[in-house]
This record gives C-alpha cells, structure tokens and sequence, in this order.
C-alpha cells in the first residue's frame, strides 16, 4: 500500500494525469485519493493492533461491522 501511495503522490507532484483502471485521474483527484488511501491504512493498521491486543473484542466489533453491511 506504501508504493501505491507513494506512487500517487509522485504523480500528483509532477502534475500528471494518469490512466487507472480505464479512468484519466486529474493530479487533483489523484491527491484526495491518495489521503482516501492513507485513512484506510491508518484504520487497516490500527484495526490490526487492536486484534493482537485483543482478539475478543476485535472479533466482536468486526461481527456488528458485518452485521450492519448486512442489514443494508
């Protein structure tokens, strides 16, 4: 993830478009999401930290995460 994101970010410096996915992404959208990746690494590890620190709880909080997906 730290290559995609450093990656991103080296595009959006140098004023590049670049083509993703069949999608052109402007220097602009590809800083918003780059900050969209990084909040999704911050929570990735923090959720990680918290399941070595206890799985219980983890567990529990990942169950009523699945439930409300569910329940959309």
């Amino acid at each position: 993830m730290k290559t995609i994101i450093a990656n991103m970010k080296h595009a959006a410096r140098s004023q590049e478009s670049v083509h993703i996915g069949g999608g052109l992404f402007s220097p602009e959208e590809l800083l918003a999401a780059t900050k969209q990746f990084e909040a999704l690494e911050t929570a990735a590890l923090a959720a990680l930290e918290e399941l070595k620190r206890n799985p219980c709880e983890a567990a529990a909080l990942l169950r009523q995460a699945l439930r409300r997906i569910d329940e959309k």
